[in-house]
């Protein structure tokens, strides 16, 4: 396996297309759960513009799975999660086409397990938000930064 290498978001939407296909061509790309969620649940147009740029072949990126799951490993088996390609979709694949071209539509049972997932992350994030104010207690963060936080609405005047 080459050199692995975390694919960014910001990257894949803002690089040429060349740019993306000689870094899956000269580097074993990994494009984490939570970017693929990113991409599958964003606008179609967006969606488009990114898997064109994706080489178009058999395992054009290692897809790994999320943090959470890398977390739960390392807390489970008391090591570390490294290295992250280890925990690769063995699996050949390949994109379908229609993501390329921008045809893809949702349908299905893809579209009821996309709906689910889209669930699962509003409760993740809602519990995550939820403990967010005992974080603040935990770790001492300064009054001023509460405050930020609570200007701009992210969390409650109850938190203190």
């Amino acid at each position: 396996m080459t050199v692995p290498v975390v694919l960014d978001k910001s990257f894949l939407d803002g690089a040429p297309t060349a740019s993306v296909q000689s870094l899956c061509d000269n580097y074993s790309v990994l494009l984490t759960e939570e970017l693929f969620y990113e991409l599958i649940t964003t606008r179609r147009e967006s969606r488009r513009r990114c898997f064109a740029k994706f080489p178009d072949r058999t395992d054009p990126v290692c897809l790994i799975p999320s943090v959470g799951f890398l977390l739960t490993f390392e807390r489970e088996h008391h090591a570390a999660s490294t290295p992250v390609a280890q925990h690769r979709i063995e699996e050949a694949f390949q994109f379908n086409k229609k993501l390329r071209d921008g045809s893809y539509v949702l349908e299905g049972e893809v579209l009821a397990s996309t709906e689910n997932w889209q669930a699962q992350v509003r409760r993740d994030t809602n519990d995550f938000i939820e403990r967010w104010p005992f974080v603040l207690r935990i770790y001492s963060i300064p009054r001023m930064a509460i405050s930020a936080f609570e200007e701009r609405g992210m969390i409650g005047a109850w938190s203190r």
